[in-house]
């Protein structure tokens, strides 16, 4: 038999092999790998090695995903009350003379906030028109007239930086004291 015939040969036990053994295996069943022979031309052909077994992969497993715990949420301390706006009762004034009097040029208004147990701080932004006092009360203010006219504010705050604005309209006073 010549080179090409036992190549032939060769690849056709090797297919018979295949057929027969399967490609996969099944389980505990190895896998056969031939080499054949190898044979050079006018020679008689030369022994390969024995056939040899491939152990197959073993099986394995999908991990399976473990639940978490959802949290639990941590009830907060309930929100406290905290103070309001100011509120200025009334929220304009008019100083004018008392009984047609020059005597007293002077209006009130007070000063509240809900929730707020301190003192209001009041300043004039114009003391040559009007001035205020006490520059410190609970609540009370007396705003006397400077001028025989004009307008101006007074800012008021408590000690939480909260801040309001009284109005001051002084008509035309014909005496000051």
């Amino acid at each position: 038999m010549d080179y090409q015939a036992r190549t032939w040969a060769a690849c056709a036990a090797l297919t018979l092999a295949v057929a027969i053994g399967g490609c996969g295996g099944t389980a505990g069943t190895p896998n056969v790998v031939y080499t054949g022979t190898r044979s050079t031309p006018g020679g008689s052909p030369t022994p390969s090695a024995a056939p040899t077994t491939t152990p197959s992969a073993a099986p394995t497993s999908t991990p399976t995903t473990v639940p978490t715990a959802t949290p639990t949420p941590t009830p907060s301390a309930a929100p406290t009350s905290s103070p309001g706006a100011i509120q200025l009762n009334p929220t304009t004034v008019s100083p004018t003379p008392q009984q047609g009097a020059c005597a007293a040029i002077d209006a009130s208004f007070t000063a509240t906030e809900s929730g707020y147990t301190g003192n209001f701080n009041a300043v004039s932004n114009n003391t040559s028109v009007a001035t205020v006092s006490p520059a410190t009360s609970s609540g009370s203010f007396s705003v006397h007239a400077v001028a025989s006219s004009g307008s101006t504010t007074i800012t008021v705050s408590d000690a939480n930086g909260h801040v309001a604005t009284e109005n001051v309209q002084i008509p035309n006073v014909t005496c000051l004291p």
